[in-house]
């Protein structure tokens, strides 16, 4: 059917390589270097995109250099286009019910030009291949789920059986006869540590339970000094910076900073989660920095810490929920991260990591400073 044929699929909105042949082994290392110049053209009225956009077979019999330079990134890639000697294309899209999810690439090179009879053929073979990329990807999706949650269920029963040991072990020591004051005190504080840590994985769940229903988080709103939220922040975690040997500072310009519309709990939960991440990766001696500085129109905010860094193929899956690194399994169920950006999204901002492996990482987010006059949208509640 064709000289160089290309499966494009689609994930996460999103057009990628799937799979790319070519008849001629000559050329393959050309195609590879065409594979890796890809780029989405969705201006284009012809192109992979707009064939998966409309669900519409393409047809190019004749593939002029005009149209070859119109959909190259550049002369490097028409180039190498030009050295395959491509004279005719068609793009099918593979369907299946009412949803595309990719499409198929036939080009030929040489002699041979493409007309009506062959767009037929490669759509009833497109067709068929379609079905079979569904099939499989439904099978990959079920056994992902699988993992997922057999992996949730592990992560969730390592984050409670602390707390459970540590409750059981203070309850046990409560019944021991004539237990000194002060250490029935702190058996007691051990329960209640113990139990908000339980409460607080609980509420993690429900709230990745929400966010992958579709449901907004119900938001309190109301004008908020961003100074004072970081203040507090550090006063809250500063028991723990503490503990670990961790030096734990706020900065903050000396100006007043403009005041914004926030639900002044759900930001510290997303302190208090980037704040987790620091004191948990961070050496003792270490230092963990809470920031804030505004702008006209945003305020933003950050957690800077001198631990391990993030590999940098890790940077795009840590707001994933339940997503850990190998290095860093069974240090939490992985859910902080992505609770935080929902938050975040939701306030109408925006949250990225930076990071050097080795010298530590800081997380940045934003929200809109309040407009003068500008009162809380408690619609915003569910």
């Amino acid at each position: 059917m064709a000289d160089v044929c290309i499966v494009h699929l689609v994930e996460r909105k999103r057009v990628y390589h799937a799979e790319l042949a070519c008849a001629d082994p000559a050329k393959d290392d050309i195609v590879q270097q065409l594979r890796h110049r890809h780029r989405e053209r969705p201006d284009l009225t012809i192109s992979v995109e707009s064939a998966v956009r409309t669900r519409r077979a393409q047809a190019l019999p004749e593939l002029t250099n005009e149209l070859l330079r119109e959909y190259c990134v550049d002369e490097e890639h028409f180039n190498l286009l030009r050295q395959l000697d491509l004279k005719s294309a068609m793009i099918v899209p593979l369907t299946v019910g009412p949803d595309a999810i990719g499409a198929v690439v036939f080009l030929t090179t040489g002699q041979r030009r493409y007309d009506d009879d062959d767009l037929r053929r490669a759509k009833g073979i497109v067709l068929r291949a379609a079905l079979a990329i569904h099939n499989a990807q439904l099978y990959a999706v079920a056994n992902d789920a699988i993992q997922s949650r057999d992996e949730v269920l592990r992560a969730v029963a390592h984050d409670l059986r602390n707390p459970l040991h540590s409750i059981q072990l203070s309850a046990h020591l409560l019944a021991a006869p004539s237990l000194p004051y002060e250490r029935h005190q702190k058996m007691l504080q051990s329960i209640t540590g113990a139990s908000q840590r339980m409460n607080r994985l609980i509420e993690d769940l429900l709230t990745i339970g929400r966010l992958r229903a579709d449901q907004r988080l119900p938001l309190d709103l109301h004008r908020e000094d961003p100074a004072d939220i970081v203040e507090q922040v550090c006063e809250m975690v500063g028991p723990q910076a503490l503990e670990k040997s961790l030096s734990l500072r706020s900065s903050k310009p000396w100006a007043p900073m403009p005041s914004i519309i926030v639900d002044r709990s759900r930001i510290l939960q997303v302190f208090t989660n980037l704040l987790d991440n620091a004191l948990k990766f961070t050496p003792p001696g270490g230092s963990i920095t809470v920031s804030c500085e505004g702008s006209d129109e945003k305020m933003r905010f950050s957690v800077e810490d001198t631990g391990s860094g993030i590999d940098p193929a890790d940077v795009d899956k840590i707001f994933d929920p339940f997503w850990q690194a190998k290095g860093t399994a069974h240090l939490g169920a992985g859910l902080g991260l992505a609770i935080a950006k929902a938050v975040v999204e939701q306030h109408h901002g925006r949250i990225w990591v930076e990071s050097k492996r080795g010298l530590g990482t800081t997380v940045f987010f934003t929200v809109p400073v309040a407009g003068v006059g500008e009162e809380p949208q408690y619609s915003q509640a569910a």
